[in-house]
């Protein structure tokens, strides 16, 4: 039990210094890739502390309502902010978010044409999205609009989401703080209008750690549920393989920290479990749209390799490359097109001071550069360029500032004892969410998908400052009652 107990506090401390380092990173490289409206570091320095003190004032504030009140708030600043954005905003559809949508018609007029596409002969799994998409414009009509109130939805599910398990992991003022700050979190915002995928898998994917988190393995079913919810969120987002490697992680540690075996094999043993329903449920629908003439295939990938071309493209620093695009779609799907990729991986790779210079351009760019989500959002409309600046620029500030907070609060996680271990899944996701990106391609609007579990840790830096300095103004007054 002792090995066990100086074995978890080990892992909990390595893991709070990678999580302060990564944080800290974001922090500095965000101040070297300040391409917003040209602020000097000083300016933006001075709008950065003005958010942190501004948020450690609207912390306190929030604790004040009761947690009904405070949840009422919590859906009507959402829903406010996410409603105005859809109705005012008329994104237009653009790239893969098109050829989706478009492909949701098809399936709800009968036509079957797409799968003769390349696109989806290289990328069947894109398919999974499209059939979500068919089921609301079967009901609603080819309108987007349905969609994007759909994205409002889930979208607003997310910041209860980030309320309730931040509260549950670490404590209500966190929770409280964690969700308002998500409500006016920029990209969440502007994404609602924009087609994309990753509202609803990150939806499904964090109640599948809300179930985690509330549950844990103990319970006889919720294994079962959040192997469900995996594979849903898998068939919307292909992100199961990285979530289960997570999780895996994060409940082999759990046992081990247990200190005892029995425990340890039950988790393994549930683990198990979710990986097999995780699996089973795909199958059965990938059998049930293959069924009914939907797909031809299983939804996977037969273009696995794409991703680390792109990713070590020295060119477009690890962003998306159509010159890579039209030379790999030359060759056809499956071993030719694979070698090819691989001749491209290795010749990139041969250069070793190539390789980490883009790696540290990736780095950089990935969590220090502007989020596109506000490009994808704005794209092909009227809005001038002054507006998306101003968008960029408080995007950035908070951005920043939540940045401080989690500096605050790895510094904080370190110091502090007998905190219960549940931080650790979203200290694993950030961590390895960063990692994968070092390896595959880059888009600043990828971030999405973890920035809830990036709210979830930083929040609590927000609480770690706050009762800081409340311990120091009762320690001021009390110094001030002792001289009077």
């Amino acid at each position: 039990m002792e090995i066990s107990s100086k074995l978890s506090k080990l892992t909990l401390n390595i893991l709070n210094i990678f999580v302060f380092i990564f944080f800290t990173s974001m922090l500095l490289l965000s101040y070297v890739r300040m391409e917003v409206n040209n602020l000097s570091t000083i300016e933006i320095s001075f709008w950065v502390l003005l958010s942190v003190l501004s948020i450690l004032s609207i912390a306190f504030l929030l604790n004040y309502f009761s947690k009904t009140t405070y949840l009422i708030f919590l859906l009507f600043i959402s829903l406010l902010l996410r409603l105005a954005w859809v109705f005012t905003i008329q994104t237009p559809l653009a790239s893969d978010f098109t050829v989706l949508y478009n492909t949701a018609v098809q399936i709800v007029n009968g036509n079957h044409n797409y799968l003769n596409d390349f696109y989806f002969q290289k990328w069947s799994y894109q398919l999974g999205f499209s059939v979500y998409e068919a089921i609301i414009v079967n009901i609603f009509g080819p309108h987007t609009l349905p969609l994007k109130l759909f994205n409002v939805a889930f979208s607003l599910g997310i910041t209860v989401l980030i309320y309730k398990i931040a509260s549950n992991v670490f404590n209500e003022f966190t929770g409280r703080i964690a969700g308002f700050l998500y409500a006016i979190y920029i990209p969440s915002i502007v994404m609602t209008s924009v087609l994309t995928n990753q509202h609803l898998s990150t939806f499904l994917y964090f109640l599948g750690f809300a179930l985690l988190i509330q549950f844990g393995l103990k319970s006889k079913k919720s294994w079962v549920f959040i192997g469900i919810l995996f594979a849903l969120g898998n068939i919307i987002r292909p992100l199961g393989s990285f979530i289960l490697l997570a999780i895996g992680i994060y409940i082999i540690l759990k046992g081990i920290f247990s200190g005892s075996l029995k425990i340890f094999l039950s988790y393994i043993a549930k683990f198990i479990g979710i990986i097999a329903v995780f699996f089973i449920v795909q199958q059965i629908i990938f059998f049930s749209l293959i069924n009914i003439g939907i797909a031809d295939k299983p939804l996977n990938n037969e273009d696995s390799l794409w991703k680390f071309v792109t990713g070590f493209n020295y060119e477009t620093k690890g962003s998306y490359s159509a010159k890579d695009k039209d030379y790999l779609d030359q060759f056809a799907l499956g071993d030719e097109r694979n070698e090819k990729s691989k001749e491209l991986i290795k010749e990139r790779l041969s250069d070793k001071k190539k390789v980490a210079l883009l790696i540290k351009h990736k780095v950089a760019y990935m969590w220090g550069g502007k989020d596109l989500s506000i490009h994808w959002s704005l794209l092909r409309t009227d809005k001038t360029d002054d507006f998306r600046n101003q968008l960029y620029k408080f995007e950035k500030i908070l951005y920043m500032s939540m940045a401080i907070f989690g500096m605050a609060a790895s510094a904080g996680l370190l110091l502090r004892k007998n905190i219960n271990k549940k931080h650790i899944l979203f200290i694993l996701l950030i961590l390895g969410y960063a990692a994968i990106h070092v390896l595959i391609e880059v888009q600043t609007r990828y971030r999405y998908d973890m920035m809830p579990a990036f709210f979830i840790i930083q929040s609590y830096g927000v609480y770690v400052l706050a009762m800081f300095i409340k311990k120091k103004r009762k320690s001021i007054h009390s110094d001030l009652k002792k001289a009077v």
